[in-house]
């Protein structure tokens, strides 16, 4: 590895949890190589990053804590974009500050458009280049395109946590697209590891994740229609600072706040199915460990829509809208399907290759 990056700051964005878990396999990769991490974030990501990594420096960012008043991801950022260009020059700030204590020489953003400095390498960790734009303003596409290619100028390199070839997880999202700054495909990045066989005992898992409040919303939606489900079944709530274990009168259900990794593993590895919204970290995931999964997307947020619609289409997974959502019959149908599943996801040769080029 680059002998000139001893020193790397991490900054994952605090939208949900996938951000911060997506850099959790990066973090361990620089901590291999015997380089010094530090990470900074905000929020939910920094509660999860701080339990799973308990011995390294963290710093605090603004949170961009965006709300949403329409179903419309897109229509709600573009609502916010004065508050959000605020935040960017908050978090560019706070950058200045921490690297008064810490020296960086490489600095590694995922989403977060501030965190970049002029004198030091600066990485933008990203799979959705091109934004998803709904119906009514799809006229926007290229005009989108082309605003983010300027937003990430700032930056050195684009990373893309998948593979090139036509045996990709993103699809559209990041291939078969041009930016001012060079593109580098390091490989999908997830926190687990395939590495033993275990027996599928678990019959239904689910993963509850996202933004207030289409969070809990998904999550009553869920609860209601597994009171006909008569098998064992896990809900993991997706909050890592609430109090772990809660109460159901429905005998077949647990519900725990957050599991941390090693724990968290072992239960995916234990299901024979999994619910779960369609964030690209939790793909990326489930494709490391060959899970089948049942992916609902949050409604209005075009990325998800167009990631369950791509890996549905690939015969890769199988989908549900919320509106469509019936358990017991799109379990049925899941078993049908062949696991969610991709080699090779081990960190290694295409990130080193990155940062050589840097």
């Amino acid at each position: 590895m680059e002998s000139r990056f001893r020193k790397i700051l991490i900054a994952p964005l605090d939208w949900g949890l996938g951000h911060a878990t997506r850099c959790i396999p990066l973090i361990r990769f620089f901590q291999e190589k015997g380089r010094e991490v530090v990470v900074a974030s905000s929020g939910e990501a920094l509660v999860l990053l701080k339990a799973e990594f308990p011995k390294i420096v963290f710093f605090e960012l603004p949170a961009y804590n965006v709300h949403y008043e329409f179903d419309s991801m897109a229509v709600n950022m573009m609502l916010q974009l004065p508050k959000l260009r605020s935040v960017i020059i908050k978090e560019n700030q706070a950058l200045q500050k921490i690297l008064i204590n810490f020296s960086a020489d490489l600095i590694i953003s995922d989403n977060r458009y501030g965190i970049h400095h002029p004198e030091i390498p600066s990485v933008f960790l990203g799979h959705q280049l091109a934004v998803q734009m709904p119906s009514p303003i799809k006229v926007f596409s290229k005009l989108s395109l082309k605003w983010h290619s300027r937003m990430l100028e700032p930056f050195n390199q684009i990373w893309v946590p998948d593979f090139a070839a036509q045996s990709n997880l993103s699809g559209k999202l990041s291939h078969g697209i041009k930016m001012k700054r060079p593109i580098f495909f390091i490989g999908p990045l997830s926190r687990f590891k395939r590495d033993d066989i275990v027996e599928e005992n678990l019959p239904l898992l689910v993963l509850i994740s996202g933004q207030e409040p289409k969070r809990s919303q998904f999550e009553k939606q869920i609860i209601e229609q597994l009171s006909d489900w008569d098998k064992e079944v896990i809900l993991l709530r997706g909050l890592p600072s609430e109090e772990n274990v809660l109460e159901t009168q429905n005998k077949y259900l647990k519900i725990f706040n957050h599991k941390e990794s090693k724990d968290l593993e072992s239960l995916i590895l234990r299901a024979k199915r999994i619910i779960c919204r369609s964030g690209y970290s939790s793909i990326m995931d489930f494709a490391a460990l060959h899970k089948r999964v049942l992916f609902v997307p949050t409604n209005g947020q075009t990325e998800q829509e167009y990631l369950a619609e791509y890996l549905t289409e690939s015969g890769l997974a199988m989908s549900a809208t919320e509106k469509n959502l019936n358990i017991i019959q799109n379990l049925q149908q899941l078993d049908l399907i062949s696991p969610l599943k991709m080699e090779n996801m081990q960190l290694g040769f295409l990130l080193e290759q990155a940062l050589k080029d840097l």
